[in-house]
């Protein structure tokens, strides 16, 4: 199977538009770059981790790319 470009991998993006994202583990690493890329397009997140600290670092990204 060929490998998508990244353009390929964002070509529908805008489809996360106002949709409900679910992410766990969403306080560090793939979680969090994750929630990250979905609040850039728009989508509307539920997120959890069991590190509340860490937790809270994500939301404030979150806010901070999203614009809220």
């Amino acid at each position: 199977m060929p490998a998508l470009t990244t353009d390929q991998c964002y070509a529908h993006a805008s489809r996360f538009d106002e949709r409900v994202v679910l992410i766990t583990g969403a306080g560090s690493g793939f979680g969090r770059a994750t929630a990250v890329e979905f609040a850039k397009h728009g989508a509307l997140l539920v997120l959890g981790d069991i590190n509340e600290e860490a937790l809270v670092e994500t939301a404030a990204a979150v806010q901070t790319v999203s614009g809220l």
